[in-house]
């Protein structure tokens, strides 16, 4: 009995040692998960990077193909922002100065401001506003709507535009007077054309129908009021043949006529 219990115990312990010999056998070594995730998310990394270098090379050897020029022009010649672009669609698409190209807009005499953005994938997108000029200052300039002055070169402009002369850097006030001027006239039917500032500080203005008020250095509107009570009175009966009115005088005006006996004749208020 006890050598059958040996001989079963020592075919257990056989059977134990190959059991343990084959799962020793079986037993792999396990896989890091997560370094298998980094690796491939560093494989795809350098891939997008080098798509990246790719693209980026393209674009900086893409050539511009098309530009689009907005805005509407009554005085700016398309031909002009054509000459003022093409020195810079030479560029790719990616190196063409923007600031450059919009300051060579902006010196265009008829242009006011200018805007310049990259369209992609190869074009130029400009926005032009042209310049409103609202006056003459002098024979030769113009002054906007903002009240500042350019001097387009040879300058045809069709519709009658009224005439500003005054000291270098004071258009905006004699255009202030001018719009004060022309309303109070303008309730009379009175047409102001001219209006003149001397260097030594003087106005005079000029209607439409070529009469010329003379007022001096101060009290422009005191002195506008009482031509405008003369006026009234007598003066608008033979305005056609009124040359000048001189209103320099502390309390009355002299008439220079056109068509009168006498050139000369003062009228008291």
């Amino acid at each position: 009995m006890s050598q059958f219990a040996s001989r079963a115990n020592s075919r257990r312990r056989g059977a134990s040692r190959k059991a343990v010999r084959r799962r020793r056998v079986l037993l792999k070594p396990s896989i890091d998960a997560g370094l298998v995730l980094r690796g491939l998310a560093a494989v795809t990394m350098l891939a997008g990077v080098g798509l990246l270098v790719y693209k980026a090379a393209d674009l900086l050897e893409r050539p511009v193909r098309e530009v689009t020029v907005n805005g509407d022009f009554t005085h700016l010649q398309k031909s002009d922002v054509k000459q003022a672009v093409a020195p810079f669609i030479h560029n790719d698409y990616l190196t063409v100065p923007l600031a450059d190209l919009r300051a060579s807009l902006e010196s265009l005499p008829w242009v006011y401001q200018a805007e310049v953005k990259r369209d992609w994938p190869e074009g130029l997108l400009i926005a032009v506003q042209e310049q409103k000029p609202i006056a003459w200052w002098g024979k030769q300039r113009l002054i906007n709507n903002k009240g500042q002055l350019f001097s387009p070169a040879g300058a045809q402009i069709e519709e009658q535009m009224p005439y500003l002369e005054g000291p270098e850097g004071r258009q905006e006030e004699v255009m202030q007077r001018y719009i004060d001027l022309g309303k109070v006239l303008g309730s009379r039917d009175l047409a102001l054309q001219a209006l003149r500032l001397s260097e030594r500080g003087s106005w005079s203005l000029a209607l439409k129908n070529e009469v010329e008020l003379v007022f001096g250095r101060d009290r422009l509107m005191e002195k506008l009021q009482r031509f405008l009570a003369v006026y009234d009175l007598s003066l608008n009966k033979y305005l056609v043949n009124i040359k000048r009115v001189d209103l320099r005088y502390q309390n009355g005006l002299a008439v220079e006529w056109l068509h009168r006996p006498g050139s000369q004749g003062q009228v008291d208020s």
